[in-house]
């Protein structure tokens, strides 16, 4: 993978990242996952599950705010995610109130990739590859790289992603030393569009340009080219694609036929043999050329209205937009990227079935959005959605991860929905299920994908056995370093294509847990908390690391549930629910010193075991048992 080992190189070139933010038409989350992570990591790709957890936890550590986008139409929900990594599929409808020319044609299409240093330092990439084994590994792309060095070239990359989405700031600030200063980042959140910064006000006298894809009606877009150009005697030279190796991407007809003739219009072969594993020219590029100067542009517009994103007309025919990106070089020499002239005629060119046949396949968007992001931190889901088209509908139904009851979708007068905000005591579904699903009243089901945000406080990995966590108490060894972990029983008992991966299985019994090792393994845990100076250290401690307090009250949990309760259990669940009040105290003190770091009512909830009722005891037992709950500050005895 060529592409690969470019990314590689420019990731050499920046010191410890900051943010890593890219832009797909589609994407292969595995392949996003298993390859573009682990390279901006430095890591090798995973080959089991546990690797892509050290993966994620990395990238948390690191604090890289690593994002995706892509068009939510092209995101296939059959996908498998293996990481809490944020993708955002994005609503084109959304961007209809900032920009002319959106149509239920309109696709996200820009192909960028966005890195910042912590130092500011920051590198754009732009070209035509997707996110995918094809666009990296199989099809022939381009793609440029280029470091940001002025002011103007921050604010453009700034407009594209505050014009994504505005919360996406990108704070102006010193620019690190660089002279790539001949560059300019063009999209279409710019006021100007690609063809009038292409042709710069100047007429242009050739446009030699690569593309897979183009209008339909070749001639009528010619025309209209010359026209937006301001250029009628514009020769224009196409690169195409060939369907099959064969047919190229339009329709013949005798227009055409008159524009090769007359030399306005010729067809040409590339400027070297494709290599031989080559599937698929997806390339795009444009050279415009004047009598003073040469502009190339490497970036995602096809040879289309909308892939130009100029026509903004919508009521054109052919009009509308696609949200495109690219870089745009000015040269004073002109570079070769067109091979000799190639001689074609009707039989060149494709049929209205081989039309339809390689046309995109973009499945139709539901009359409504609905975004859905679940924060690790505060175990909560925040849903937001806008209804486009026609009236509001009742009859959608939510159904999330970690709720049993399905939550009804309310829309409000104003088209938006009802914001749903919804606190769970465990997240841990989410671990291995990231998407939501819609069922309607007529059965239809919708499946999307969930943002998750707060990735450092989620937990995938535990101890496989109570056993285990409590010697690693009694041993005080640390976590991190203990060969006992494994993963988390929602990611072991999860239907992975890739692996299977045995279930866990508590084989603990009485015997195993003693008097002893339970009271010192407590007052081990309460000291681990009283030695915490930072809350949210403490924070993790309750509910993130492996060993936590959360972990201890879930394997609990499960031991009450599998077998009747013995006395030792019962002051396991005391000694847990004292830590719990313990942890409590400890965490309103380190919030008066640093600021609230709390936690909600429902992950409290998670921390606490009910206790179970004593079996049956003599007099002198209970008496001994009521003594020590009263000097440890248990809560109320109950005698069976």
């Amino acid at each position: 993978m060529k592409l690969m080992q470019r990314l590689k190189k420019e990731l050499k070139q920046l010191g410890p990242l900051k943010r890593v933010w890219l832009t797909s038409f589609n994407i292969s989350i595995p392949f996003v996952e298993g390859h573009i992570l682990p390279a901006i990591l430095g890591e090798d790709p995973p080959r089991d599950r546990m690797a892509y957890e050290a993966l994620q936890l990395e990238l948390s550590q690191q604090g890289i705010d690593f994002r995706v986008f892509c068009d939510r139409r092209a995101l296939e929900a059959d996908q498998f995610k293996r990481t809490a990594i944020q993708i955002h599929p994005v609503e084109v409808r959304a961007f209809a109130r900032q920009l002319e020319g959106i149509t239920d044609r309109t696709l996200f299409h820009p192909k960028v990739i966005y890195l910042e240093d912590q130092d500011g330092k920051a590198v754009l990439g732009a070209g035509s590859a997707n996110l995918t084994v094809s666009g990296w590994g199989r099809n022939q792309e381009v793609f440029d790289f280029r470091r940001v060095s002025t002011k103007v070239q921050q604010q453009q990359v700034q407009r594209f992603f505050n014009g994504l989405d505005r919360a996406l700031d990108l704070p102006e600030q010193p620019l690190a030393p660089g002279n790539e200063t001949d560059w300019q980042f063009i999209h279409s959140f710019e006021r100007e569009t690609f063809l009038s910064r292409l042709g710069d006000g100047t007429p242009l006298e050739q446009l030699t340009v690569w593309s897979p894809y183009m209008a339909e009606d070749l001639p009528a877009f010619v025309a209209r080219l010359q026209q937006k150009l301001d250029s009628p005697a514009l020769k224009l030279a196409l690169v195409p694609d060939r369907i099959e190796g064969h047919k190229i991407r339009t329709s013949w007809s005798e227009e055409l036929s008159e524009l090769l003739k007359t030399g306005a219009l010729t067809f040409r072969d590339y400027p070297a043999p494709p290599p031989d594993n080559i599937d698929f020219t997806h390339a795009k590029l444009w050279l415009a050329e004047t009598a003073t100067q040469a502009t190339l542009a490497i970036g995602s517009w096809n040879f289309t209205h909308p892939g130009t994103s100029s026509f903004t007309d919508a009521n054109e025919e052919g009009g509308g937009i696609n949200i495109e990106a690219g870089i745009l070089h000015r040269s004073k020499t002109v570079p070769a990227i067109a091979g000799p002239v190639l001689a074609v005629g009707a039989q060149d060119f494709a049929s209205e079935i081989e039309l339809e046949d390689s046309e995109l396949d973009v499945d139709s968007a539901p009359p409504f959005d609905l975004t859905v992001t679940f924060n690790w931190q505060t175990s909560s889901y925040t849903i937001r959605g806008q209804w486009y088209v026609g009236e509001p509908e009742a009859g959608y139904q939510l159904q999330l991860p970690g709720l049993r009851a399905r939550q009804e979708l309310i829309w409000a007068e104003d088209r938006r929905l009802q914001p749903l905000n919804l606190a769970i005591e465990d997240g841990s579904a989410l671990l291995a299920r990231h998407f939501y699903q819609i069922l309607s009243s007529d059965g239809e089901t919708i499946r999307g994908l969930i943002i998750e945000t707060g990735q450092r406080y989620r937990r995938a990995q535990s101890f496989e056995t109570l056993k285990d966590l409590f010697d690693s108490l009694v041993t005080n060894s640390d976590p991190d370093t203990n060969g006992k972990l494994v993963l988390h029983p929602s990611l072991r008992s999860d239907d992975d294509p890739d692996e299977a991966l045995p279930l866990a299985t508590d084989g603990d019994s009485s015997e195993e847990l003693t008097y002893f090792r339970l009271f010192y393994a407590m007052k081990q845990f309460r000291a681990r908390l009283e030695t915490c100076t930072e809350a949210e250290q403490l924070v993790k401690w309750l509910r993130v690391y492996p060993g936590c307090l959360q972990e201890l009250v879930e394997k609990v949990r499960m031991r009450l549930d599998d077998k009747p309760a013995a006395v030792i259990d019962w002051f396991l669940a005391q000694e847990l629910n004292t830590t719990c009040c313990f942890a409590r105290e400890r965490l309103m003190f380190l919030d008066e010193k640093q600021g609230p770091m709390h936690l909600t009512t429902e992950q409290w909830r998670a921390l606490e075991v009910p206790v179970p009722p004593l079996p049956s005891t003599n007099r002198e037992q209970r008496k001994f048992i009521d003594y020590i709950a009263s000097t440890s500050g248990y809560q109320e005895v109950s005698h069976v």
